[in-house]
């Protein structure tokens, strides 16, 4: 893949780019190895973020909190975002991804609800597509599993979206 500016702005993911990237996936193996090959891709391609994806391993494996379906969601969003920009996604450094690391930190559920309300409005399908993962836990009566699910899709996606706007800004100032 040959690297070249990022997009201005996260483009719109469409429902046929959710449908493809969810064929991806399209089993608990195949999800498995879907993560495992695309956090391997992002240890070289993006670190920032397969980093981020392994301390959210680390820090949810021993909790009830559907870890699985944690990490498939949000390899899920990176694949389709990356299919939209054809491969064209901004690395993010580690400028980017700490300070919103520390964002939740310090208010969790406000950072959580005011990013995913924020997708939701700019780039539907990206929070549409999480009901692939939630209606099993919903089903089961289990809604603070299932709310649990977009969390990291969320934040990733806020760390790409950090680092596009960095990005122009710091071209704007000529950094």
């Amino acid at each position: 893949m040959h690297k070249c500016s990022p997009p201005p702005v996260l483009p719109q993911v469409s429902v046929q780019t959710w449908r493809e990237v969810s064929r991806e996936w399209n089993s608990e193996e195949n999800a498995a190895d879907f993560v495992g090959d695309l956090v391997q891709r992002l240890e070289v391609e993006n670190p920032e973020i397969a980093q981020f994806l392994g301390r959210i391993f680390e820090r949810f494996r021993n909790k009830t909190q559907p870890l699985k379906a944690m990490l498939v969601y949000a390899c899920s969003v990176y694949r389709m975002l990356e299919v939209e920009t054809k491969g064209h996604l901004p690395i993010v450094s580690v400028d980017i991804g700490a300070p919103l690391q520390e964002e939740f930190l310090r208010d969790p559920k406000g950072f959580y609800v005011r990013a995913a309300l924020d997708i939701e409005q700019k780039n539907p399908n990206v929070m549409e597509s999480v009901l692939l993962f939630t209606i099993w836990y919903q089903m089961d009566g289990d809604d603070e599993a299932a709310a649990w699910i977009p969390f990291v899709g969320v934040v990733l996606y806020k760390m790409l979206e950090s680092q596009i706007e960095s990005n122009r800004l710091s071209k704007s100032l000529g950094i």
